[in-house]
């Protein structure tokens, strides 16, 4: 049907493309300002004329704003292109964070059915909690009251029906790749203990069956057996993006359904039965025709199918489509995967009416159910009415006996062809692999030139002799400077408006989810296409045509150089900035915390103009590194690290940098405006050199110098048999060099009136000493020492971050570990929560204090956070405050966090523990085992919860100077 273009009668649907509304508004504001000395507002006068030619130029903006949204947003063609936009597939979809969520993610991997997830039962070693007078603790020791930990998982596999469970290598492959991807998707403070696949459990039925005539046996037989699998084991399966568009897509005939439809020359025959369900929802295209079909003959309801679904009004929503994890191979019904259950019972009657449903099937004269016996023969020793299944178990259809009759035979089907053509059937009815993209297409738009501006003197009639054409060459002088005047009047707004349509054109990289955060927000262009504009331009004094081209192409010239001046100053293109990226961040629902633009006014005192300005810029920087990793801030803002990808990708394990980080680690340091949320070493390395030097067969010493090729400042008393005991020396150097308890200035054990210089180690044993003795008089003992302890506690270490460690992976895998504590309500150091900002009671307990870790449990959805306290961005309590408040709100709510804050000295006796235990965790968990290689994190397990048990961590509860502030009210 072909289309006519038409100009429409209807008024522009914005006032900005209303020359008629444009026009009368100029006529009132000329009223207002001018009415005593302007009365004549007919088309001849030129105020007139200016105001209509306006009035057509602002058109001509506003139908250009107001074109698709999709084609503002295309960049040239051949230009660097930025990001303009986040796709659905990465801002709606999230980790993996409900039962279901996780059996999608693993039913995603290749060679799996379907997957369960299970509580952890029976976690060995038993942990119990022994009490005494005094408090709580965990044991290994049997009593009366078990702990159970929680958020430990098993997962159940059923594996696809081609693969041979007794290849016991792809059954291990298969086991890996689900490790990996539930590793990968961990959830904070949570793990996985066991994959075990579902045990098949024999099942089998006695059946007499009365076939049509025209039934061929072995199909029947076929398609028998794949129906009571698919009851038995129903599978999962994927839908590509139209296909669960139509799923989910609601369907409305309404109205204008029904108009459109007559124009379509839809007989009303067809459509005024219709009307029977108009303006009622329904949700999925199958819903949607099957209604259709129940009200007009299938014919008609199969020949108009298209046109009903044209014309149907239809809403989708994508929050519907990736509610959930970003699948590899499609997306899952939600309610299709909660009726893939294991069959706890198999019913009698679900397999009768199974049968009843066969096409070929004319009546079930006889049936019996039972389970296989050893000799794989079926048990009918007792009748059954259902069968109870054990939790792994997954009835296999087998050890049937079937019986059919045709009329008057009795045809017996043959066991080789019923198997061929049950393998046909699966075939048939199994779906190819999907292939992606799975996400929402962004629209495409057409690339349009916005800047591109036509002068406004080009549009006045030839009388005026401003345009092209310009003056005759018999102008006179006075002529000349009235056109020049009127030319220069109309440049401001010639000026306006093609800064407007720079704006315009610009909008893609205002809005970019990745912008250049410290480019312009106003824009603005040259006039260098106005007729006569270089007569104009106060700038330019030159008279060639070679010095107008220089002028042109110089990108600093002084006209340029003015408009970027007034367009935007400094200030006001970084307040701009601030404004524009809070508006970004709010679309996905984030905001730049207070905590952050209160730690920068601390920092950078407002009242010095230069200090603001560096606050801008630092807030503007962290902002927009917020706003480029939106995606994975939202979707992993409840992951935990992948503990076991370090041992595949980083075999040694001795590198802190590491981007493989937990979502609320990466969250916070964001939302904070931390400079980056690596796992690194926040304790700074010493300024020191120490190097192990082999000097024999069988004999390692160490030597400290502040320079690799500068004199040696300290050496090891004891020579090492073994280099692993000599660097376990060195990293205890590490830690005891920073406090000055440990040096000691003593007698030389070979000269007693002379001195050395002595580093004790944590026993208070000689660990190093200066390689000469001096005299007792000599300063030079004291003058080492203040050198090696200025070096080990280097100044300049002001490395932002902080670690996080899930008590869960503390948890003793053997009877040798050792156990966090509990100190449950008693003799806990005085940790504290805020519980209530009202106030007290005389006989509550004092600020609102109650035991941080005052629990039973200290490992099931416990976490603690290390901070170094001497940064100097915390250096007061109220910034401390801040931050804490932020952890605790980013955290998940079933998430207790421990929040400790160290010195130096402390940081790096953790980070010194925290590091051989990250290798140690990674090298037991890297592959999936039967048998997890736990020795090998006994030891270094066992050295973090002595290290974390030995701090003391008390939570700020209140704001800091709060009761100072009250204990001032009651006495002023």
């Amino acid at each position: 049907m072909t289309k006519h273009l038409t100009i429409s009668k209807q008024a522009p649907p914005h006032k900005s493309m209303d020359y008629k509304q444009l026009r009368a508004e100029g006529i009132k504001h000329i009223e207002k300002l001018g009415s005593r000395i302007w009365t004549d507002y007919n088309i001849h006068d030129p105020g007139i004329t200016i105001l209509e030619a306006l009035c057509y130029a602002i058109t001509d903006l506003g139908y250009r704003a107001n074109l698709p949204m999709a084609d503002l947003m295309v960049f040239p063609p051949g230009s660097q292109q930025g990001k303009a936009f986040f796709s659905a597939a990465e801002v709606l979809t999230n980790r993996p964070v409900t039962h279901n969520d996780f059996r999608k993610i693993l039913i995603d991997v290749e060679g799996v059915k379907n997957a369960w997830l299970l509580k952890a039962e029976g976690i060995e070693p038993p942990l119990f909690l022994e009490t005494d007078a005094d408090n709580t603790r965990l044991s290994f020791n049997t009593t009366d009251e078990p702990l159970i930990l929680r958020g430990i998982y098993d997962v159940l596999l059923e594996l696809e029906d081609n693969i041979d469970l007794n290849d016991l290598s792809d059954v291990a492959a298969i086991k890996q790749r689900v490790w990996e991807k539930l590793q990968a998707n961990r959830n904070l403070c949570e793990d996985f203990r066991d994959i075990r696949l579902v045990c098949e459990k024999p099942v089998g039925i006695c059946a007499h069956i009365e076939a049509q005539s025209t039934a061929d046996i072995e199909w029947l037989q076929a398609k028998i057996y794949y129906a009571i699998g698919q009851y038995f084991s129903p599978g999962v399966p994927f839908y590509s993006l139209e296909e669960m568009l139509d799923k989910i897509t609601v369907f409305k005939l309404t109205e204008a359904s029904f108009t459109a439809l007559a124009e379509a020359q839809a007989p009303a025959a067809v459509t005024e039965p219709l009307k029977a369900i108009q303006e009622q929802a329904f949700t999925g295209k199958a819903a949607f025709l099957a209604a259709i079909r129940g009200l007009i003959d299938p014919e008609p309801a199969l020949a108009y199918e298209s046109l009903f679904l044209k014309y149907a009004h239809k809403t989708q929503s994508a929050d519907l489509l990736f509610n959930g994890p970003l699948l590899e191979h499609g997306f899952i019904d939600e309610a299709e995967l909660e009726a893939s259950q294991l069959r706890s019972l198999v019913f009698k009657s679900d397999i009768l009416q199974i049968l009843l449903d066969i096409e070929e099937v004319k009546a079930v004269n006889e049936l019996m159910i039972g389970l296989c016996d050893e000799n794989g023969q079926l048990d009918l020793s007792e009748e059954h009415w259902y069968l109870p299944l054990a939790a792994d178990d997954k009835p296999v259809l087998d050890c049937s006996r079937l019986y059919y009759r045709q009329g008057n035979q009795e045809p017996f089907a043959d066991p080789e062809r019923a198997r061929e053509k049950l393998a046909q059937l699966k075939a048939l009815n199994q779906r190819p692999p999907l292939q992606g993209p799975f996400g929402l297409p962004i629209p495409k738009g057409k690339y349009r030139d916005f800047k591109d501006y036509t002068s406004l003197q080009t549009e006045f009639p030839d009388t005026y002799c401003i345009g092209f054409e310009g003056l005759p060459e018999n102008a006179t002088a006075e002529r000349r400077a009235q056109a020049r005047q009127l030319k220069g009047y109309l440049m401001f707004y010639d000026q306006i408006l093609a800064n407007y349509l720079a704006t315009l054109d610009e909008v893609k990289k205002l809005f970019s989810v990745s912008p250049d955060e410290m480019e312009q927000t106003a824009f603005y262009q040259a006039l260098y296409e106005i007729p006569g504009v270089r007569d104009l331009l106060f700038d330019y004094s030159g008279e060639t045509d070679a010095a107008w081209e220089a002028f042109k192409t110089d990108p600093d010239n002084q006209y340029l150089r003015n408009l970027r001046r007034i367009v935007e100053s400094d200030t006001h293109r970084l307040f701009r900035r601030e404004a524009l990226l809070d508006h970004l961040l709010a679309r996905f629902g984030e905001q730049f915390t207070d905590f952050v633009v209160r730690l920068y006014d601390i920092r950078y005192p407002a009242t010095e103009a230069i200090a603001q300005y560096q606050t801008l810029e630092e807030v503007i920087r962290d902002e927009a590194r917020l706003l480029r990793h939106i995606p994975e801030v939202g979707s992993e803002r409840g992951k935990a690290y992948d503990y076991a990808s370090w041992g595949r990708f980083c075999p040694e394990v001795d590198d802190w940098d590491q981007l493989n980080v937990a979502g609320l680690k990466k969250r916070v340091s964001l939302l904070l405006g931390f400079d980056d949320y690596y796992r690194k070493t926040l304790s700074c390395p010493p300024d020191y050199y120490v190097e192990v030097v082999e000097e024999g067969m069988d004999s390692y010493r160490f030597f400290l110098r502040e320079k690799a090729d500068g004199p040696v400042l300290l050496e090891s008393v004891e020579t090492y048999r073994q280099r692993a005991n000599a660097t376990a020396a060195c990293e205890e150097l590490a830690e005891v060099a920073m406090d000055e308890d440990h040096y000691q200035i003593g007698a030389d054990e070979e000269q007693p009136e002379l001195q050395r210089l002595y580093l004790l180690s944590k026993r208070d044993r000689k660990l190093a000493q200066s390689p000469q003795a001096f005299p007792s008089d000599s300063p030079k003992p004291e003058q080492l020492k203040a050198a090696i302890w200025r070096l080990a506690n280097s100044e300049d270490c002001e490395t932002e971050g902080f670690h996080l460690v899930e008590h869960i992976l503390l948890r003793p895998r053997e009877d040798d570990y050792e156990l966090l504590p509990t100190d449950y309500w008693k003799n806990f150091p005085g940790a504290t929560i805020e519980v209530s900002e009202e106030d007290e009671s005389e006989d509550s307990p004092p600020s609102g204090e109650i035991n941080c870790l005052g629990q039973k449990d200290p490992y099931s959805f416990w976490a603690t956070v290390l901070i170094p306290n001497w940064l100097e961005r915390f250096e007061d309590e109220n910034r401390k405050f801040l931050f804490e408040q932020t952890l605790r709100r980013e955290a998940p709510a079933h998430v207790a966090l421990n929040i400790c804050w160290l010195t130096r000295k402390e940081m790096l006796r953790f980070e010194m523990a925290y590091l051989e235990w990250l290798a140690a965790l990674a090298k037991t968990t890297f592959e999936w085992t039967e048998e997890p290689r736990t020795h090998i994190l006994e030891e270094p397990n066992n050295e973090l919860v002595r290290v974390l048990s030995s701090l003391v961590c008390p939570c700020r509860g209140k704001k800091p100077g709060r009761a100072k502030c009250r204990e001032q009210e009651d006495t002023g």
